[in-house]
C-alpha cells in the first residue's frame, strides 16, 4: 500500500470493556445532569412556574357597543370573571342585568334565528375550551417529589452497573 502524508494519529479500536465504561461514563453524567436540573428548578420552581408556565384562567367578554350599547364593557368582563355581586349591583342587580342584555329570567333568550345570530356575533360562541396540560409541565411537576427523584438516580445506577456487568446485546 502506497504511503500517506498524514498528521492524523490512528488510535486502536477500544475493547470491549472500554466501551462499556464509556457507555457508563455517558450513563453517570446523564443522571448527574437531569439531578442538577431538577434541583434547579426545585430551587427556582416559584419564578419558573410563574414566568414560563402561565395560563390565563378567565373568560374575556367582548361586547359590540351598537347591539349592546348600555353595557359597559369592562364592568360586563369584570363581573363575568370575578363573579362578585358588588358588581352585579352595578347593573341594577338580576333583573338590571337582565333588561340590559336583553333578555328573560322565566324564559331566556328569544328563539328566533335573528337574535341567536345576533348575540352570536356579539358575544361569541357559548364553549368553553378546557387546555390540556403540557407534557413538560406534568414532567416537571413529577420531579417535586424527592421520591421519584431517588428512584429516578437508583433506575439510572441500576441500569449503569447492568450494562457494565452484562453489556449491550
Amino acid at each position: 500500500m502506497p504511503e500517506t502524508s498524514s498528521s492524523a494519529e490512528l488510535k486502536p479500536m477500544p475493547t470491549n470493556g472500554h466501551r462499556r465504561w464509556q457507555i457508563l461514563s455517558i450513563a453517570l453524567r446523564c443522571s448527574r445532569a437531569f439531578s442538577q436540573a431538577t434541583k434547579i428548578i426545585v430551587e427556582n420552581q416559584d419564578a419558573f412556574f410563574n414566568t414560563f408556565l402561565r395560563s390565563p384562567s378567565y373568560i374575556a367578554v367582548d361586547v359590540e357597543p351598537e347591539c349592546f350599547s348600555s353595557i359597559d364593557k369592562q364592568r360586563l368582563s369584570k363581573l363575568v370573571r370575578e363573579k362578585n355581586s358588588d358588581h352585579l349591583n352595578q347593573f341594577g342587580g338580576i333583573q338590571g342585568l337582565v333588561s340590559q342584555l336583553k333578555t328573560d329570567v322565566d324564559t331566556g333568550i328569544k328563539s328566533d334565528a335573528e337574535a341567536i345570530f345576533l348575540r352570536r356575533q356579539t358575544f361569541g360562541s357559548n364553549t368553553i375550551r378546557i387546555a390540556s396540560p403540557k407534557m413538560s409541565r406534568i414532567v416537571l411537576e413529577t420531579f417535586k417529589d424527592p421520591i421519584i427523584i431517588v428512584l429516578f438516580l437508583s433506575a439510572s445506577l441500576c441500569l449503569g452497573f447492568g450494562i457494565r456487568r452484562e453489556g449491550l446485546r
